[in-house]
């Protein structure tokens, strides 16, 4: 069984995801969502999970934020960047912080779900 949380600020998105993937998963996955980095941080202190999924731009703590502080903080964390900004130098800044996948939006739900379970 995998927990999953997804993090990301456009809430309808993020509805639509979590929806879409208990629809994939069924029983075999829990799915939290939170709207932002700092929300995530929060949840993160109750629960533990074994997938983080999150957009990079975001208010209050981007994703980028999120994933120093998760590899500072939960290292056995996968993570798993979505993003509908395509750039190189971005992209060596995820990696360098070990990110498992990079998935691009608009968002394909069986891609996503191929890498969180993957992941």
């Amino acid at each position: 069984m995998k927990d999953i949380l997804l993090v990301d600020d456009e809430s309808g998105f993020l509805m639509s995801l979590a929806e879409g993937l208990k629809g994939i998963y069924g029983a075999n996955c829990h799915v939290f969502t939170a709207q932002n980095g700092l929300k995530a941080v929060e949840i993160l202190k109750t629960i533990s999970v074994d997938v983080v999924v999150t957009d990079l731009h975001m208010p209050e703590m981007d994703g980028v934020e999120l994933i120093a502080y998760l590899k500072k903080n939960y290292p056995g964390i996968s993570i798993v960047v979505m993003t509908a900004y395509s750039d190189t130098d971005l992209e060596k800044i995820i990696q360098n912080r070990r990110v498992k996948y990079i998935a691009e939006k608009p968002i394909d739900l069986y891609d996503i779900a191929d890498k969180i379970l993957a992941a």
